[in-house]
C-alpha cells in the first residue's frame, strides 16, 4: 500500500519544534535503526498514543537544519518494512511522508494509537511511554498491572500464591460439588474452570468464591 506524500509548511514545522519531544510526541533521526523505533512504537502504543517523526534531528541551530529527511519514499523501505512487521499499517499504525516546499527529502510522520493489547518491540520487549522516555516492562509486575490497565486481565484473573488445600478442600468447595450434578472432585474440576492453573496456583476470583476466609486470604 502506497504512504501518501503531504505537504508541510515551514510555519507549521517550526511550530512541531516548538512542541518538543514529550508524552506524545518523539523525534528521530533517518539514521536510527529500524529494530530502535519498534521501540519508540511500542512505548507509544501501549500508553496513550502519540507521534513520531523520522528525519528530524534533535539538534540544529534552525528548523532548517533540524529537517533531515529521506531521499525518497524507496530510501525508507528498511525502515517501513521493519515497522509493519510488527505495527501494520492499519486502525492503530498510521503513516504518511511529509514533504516541504523549500527544504529537501521526506519526513516519514507514524500515528500511533493506542492499542488494545501488548505491543512488543522487535526486540520481544514490552515498552512503555512515560514523558520523553520509552521504557522497557521487563519485570512481571510491570507486564501484569499494564495488563491490568489495558483491561487484558483482571484482579480477579490474578495468580495468589498460598495453598491450593485453601479452595480445594475448604467448606465452600465442598458443598459445591457435593450440589453439582455430576459429582467432580475439586482440584481437577477447579482446573477446568481456570481457576486454578500454572504451577497449582489458584487465582483471586478462586480464592473469592470458594476460600473460607477470601478476604483474609487475598490480603
Amino acid at each position: 500500500m502506497a504512504i501518501d506524500i503531504v505537504p508541510i509548511s515551514d510555519s507549521q514545522f517550526v511550530d512541531l519544534l516548538r512542541r518538543g519531544e514529550g508524552h506524545f510526541l518523539d523525534f528521530k533521526a533517518k539514521q536510527v535503526s529500524p529494530a530502535k523505533l519498534t521501540k519508540a512504537r511500542s512505548a507509544f502504543a501501549n500508553a496513550d498514543g502519540g507521534e513520531l517523526f523520522i528525519g528530524v534531528l534533535n539538534s540544529g541551530a534552525s528548523p532548517a537544519k533540524r529537517w533531515s529527511g529521506f531521499e525518497d519514499a524507496e530510501s525508507a523501505n528498511g525502515h517501513i518494512q521493519t515497522i509493519e512487521q510488527f505495527f501494520p499499517l492499519g486502525t492503530y499504525f498510521k503513516y504518511q511522508f511529509l514533504k516541504s516546499e523549500r527544504l529537501s527529502g521526506l519526513l516519514l510522520h507514524c500515528e500511533i494509537l493506542k492499542t488494545p493489547d501488548l505491543r512488543p518491540a522487535s526486540d520481544g520487549v514490552v515498552y512503555l511511554r512515560r514523558g520523553a522516555q520509552s521504557l522497557p516492562q521487563t519485570t512481571q509486575e510491570q507486564v501484569s498491572r499494564l495488563r491490568f490497565n489495558k483491561g487484558i486481565a483482571s484482579y480477579e484473573d490474578h495468580l495468589v500464591k498460598i495453598d491450593i488445600s485453601e479452595v480445594t478442600n475448604s467448606t465452600p468447595i465442598i458443598g459445591f460439588m457435593l450440589a453439582n450434578i455430576p459429582t467432580a472432585e475439586p482440584l481437577p474440576w477447579l482446573r477446568k474452570q481456570q481457576l486454578i492453573i500454572d504451577d497449582n496456583r489458584p487465582t483471586v476470583a478462586a480464592v473469592l468464591l470458594y476460600a473460607d476466609e477470601p478476604i483474609a486470604t487475598t490480603v
